[in-house]
């Protein structure tokens, strides 16, 4: 899988919705209030993500994209002792 970067609208766009989750709550937060916060319309934050749900998908994305990774190369390795596999991972 080929982890894409945000571009700077969208790196903007993820930074403003994190303080307002982190402030509000994902549920609490609606995309006008990341529009308005943004000084953006909020048809221009829909060109870049369809809902919150894709917003909140696309901040988490790079990190399991990572962890798939490192357990793949774990996995590879196959230590004989699942105990090694185990404190690897952690």
């Amino acid at each position: 899988m080929t982890r894409t970067r945000p571009t700077d609208t969208k790196a903007r766009i993820q930074a403003v919705a994190r303080e307002l989750f982190m402030q509000q709550g994902v549920q609490q937060t609606s995309l006008r209030q990341i529009a308005d916060r943004l000084g953006i319309t909020k048809p221009a934050l829909y060109y870049h993500y369809d809902s919150r749900e894709a917003l909140v998908a696309s901040m988490f994305q790079p990190l399991i994209d990572d962890m798939e990774r490192h357990l793949a190369a774990l996995e590879a390795r196959a230590p004989g002792d699942p105990r090694v596999l185990l404190a690897e991972h952690f």
